[in-house]
């Protein structure tokens, strides 16, 4: 049935269609009228209990897998938001570390360790995020296409090297300048008068060109460390930075809010779709095939009745032809014999 063209089955349907039971003729033989059904129709008689069940079954699996698909998608979704949420935080207080700077050194600080504290977590969070849903994605992807693969080869596939290298250079970076800024916090409350002279850096205040190079070197790698051209640029791309972690929240938050869509969630309900018009136009042809069926055997059991009437009415005439014969004969014995 599956080799059946479309062509063909909606030519047998539409032959179908156009029986009436006024066009069967009644036949004595039984062979002949049961050609009226193809070969093709009688098979696909006895195989359609078999072909609706795998259909039923199919499209079952693709819903189950495609609600699968959009859970999991809103989970991750959710954590996006959640990350997306930390990374602001990241941005608010590195933004605030820096705007501080000339107005307290040891808040300054704080502000900026951790905020470089969040954003450590935060990008941690994305990778492991990242390989998690990219790892899913590759399990989804082999059972639609009934691909079988094992769990560390798709891991494997899912992780980039060279951006893994990236992520975790980026993670070791933020854990020195955590660091540095605590360090250089020591520094301030054991020195107050160094923290002193690297706020007057900042606001382009004179100092001494020994204290200059003190403050360097105690401050090296931080905020305090910074002059004040550094400081505004440092401040401006701090604010830029703020803007763009704002704007993928606020997307992240959008797509939960519209409802997590999976390409792949969408074609598996596209595909459902198509079996199940598949399953109703096989069902109509199957439904209309057994009412022809039904027909024919409904011929088939009159003409055999019709078959024995006559086959009855005529041993009848044959016996009452010999029984008047018989009379005859008797009544002609009697009449000679008298």
């Amino acid at each position: 049935m599956d080799k059946m063209s479309t062509g063909v089955v909606r030519q047998r349907l539409l032959h179908i269609q156009a029986w009436d039971e006024d066009d069967i003729l009644l036949c004595d033989d039984v062979e002949q009228d049961d050609t009226d059904l193809s070969p093709e129709e009688r098979m696909f008689l006895q195989t359609f209990p078999i072909i609706k069940r795998k259909l039923e079954e199919a499209i079952r699996k693709a819903h189950a897998l495609a609600d699968e698909i959009e859970k999991t998608q809103e989970t991750f979704t959710k954590t996006k938001v959640v990350t997306s949420s930390v990374a602001v935080a990241s941005s608010v207080m590195s933004t605030l570390g820096l705007l501080l700077a000339p107005l307290t050194a040891r808040g300054s600080l704080i502000l900026s360790a951790a905020g470089i504290g969040l954003e450590t977590v935060s990008n941690a969070a994305s990778i492991v995020t990242n390989i998690t849903e990219k790892d899913h994605n590759k399990r989804f992807q082999a059972q639609v296409s009934g691909q079988v693969s094992t769990r560390d080869q798709e891991v494997s596939q899912a992780v980039d090297p060279a951006s893994y290298d990236q992520h975790a250079n980026k993670l070791e970076k933020n854990f020195k300048d955590i660091m540095k800024n605590i360090d250089a916090l020591m520094i301030a409350n054991a020195h107050p008068r160094l923290a002193n002279a690297a706020k007057c850096r900042l606001i382009s205040e004179p100092v001494s060109s020994r204290r200059d190079k003190q403050v360097q070197k105690a401050f090296q790698g931080t905020t305090l460390a910074m002059t004040t051209g550094t400081h505004l640029m440092s401040t401006v791309m701090a604010g830029r930075r703020l803007g763009m972690e704002l704007r993928s929240l606020m997307d992240d938050c959008e797509q939960l809010k519209e409802g997590a869509k999976s390409e792949l969630a969408e074609k598996l309900r596209a595909n459902a779709l198509e079996q199940e018009q598949k399953l109703t136009e096989l069902t109509w042809l199957y439904e209309t095939l057994k009412k022809k069926q039904e027909r024919l055997r409904s011929s088939f059991s009159l003409g055999a009745m019709r078959s024995s009437a006559q086959a009855l009415s005529q041993a009848w005439r044959s016996s009452m032809l010999c029984c008047s014969i018989f009379i005859v004969l008797i009544t002609s014995l009697f009449w000679i014999a008298g």
